[in-house]
């Protein structure tokens, strides 16, 4: 499945007005979105690979929910947008292009075909990659919901740092999947898509 339809399109589709204009001109500042990978070796690892995991994932979910409709009545179409557009959105912080003189200074570190890396001194060693996009949202006036934000959290299920707690899981991941299921709807999106889809060779 490839999305027929451009990130930027999905967001330009969000019902809320207001909402509307908020995510086009935040991904209209971070044209980085486009062009940087979803992961530099493991699943979308070429130019637009986050652009492309996110556009199938939403679509997706959307087809889940035009499918499964009755058992997904408290979702919208927005909260599928907005939960799937910001699940990996510190990646435009966490990667930059790979330089032939990086690659040729560290030749066994880098897969032939990889295209990024992580970007030097860039951790999140005070906050984490969500903190620090939910603080970025908040700069620039925007505060999504809590199922939509209880999404982004734990979207990515046993990978989610949000699911550990002194070496337990946490509360809130125990009860998580059956109180919200747009969770549970962008953690299948983003298997599907990262697992499945994210690791052919880009055609």
């Amino acid at each position: 499945m490839i999305a027929h339809r451009t990130v930027l399109d999905y967001l330009r589709s969000i019902s809320n007005p207001k909402l509307r204009d908020q995510y086009v001109a935040l991904h209209e500042a971070n044209p980085f979105y486009n062009s940087v990978c979803a992961g530099a070796q493991h699943h979308h690892w070429w130019l637009g690979g986050l652009a492309d995991h996110v556009g199938e994932m939403i679509e997706f979910c959307l087809e889940m929910l035009h499918w499964q409709g009755a058992d997904l009545r408290n979702i919208t179409e927005d909260d599928i947008i907005i939960a799937c557009y910001l699940h990996d959105f510190a990646k435009i912080w966490t990667y930059t292009p790979l330089t032939d003189f990086e690659r040729g200074a560290n030749p066994e570190k880098y897969f032939p075909r990889q295209q990024f890396m992580r970007r030097p001194g860039v951790s999140f060693d005070i906050v984490d990659e969500e903190s620090q996009t939910l603080l970025y949202l908040a700069r620039n006036g925007i505060i999504p919901t809590e199922q939509q934000w209880s999404a982004v959290l734990f979207a990515e299920g046993g990978w989610s740092a949000a699911n550990f707690d002194y070496g337990r899981t946490s509360y809130t991941s125990e009860t998580v999947m059956s109180s919200n299921p747009l969770a549970v709807l962008v953690h299948m999106a983003d298997l599907f898509s990262s697992q499945v889809l994210g690791k052919r060779l880009k055609a």
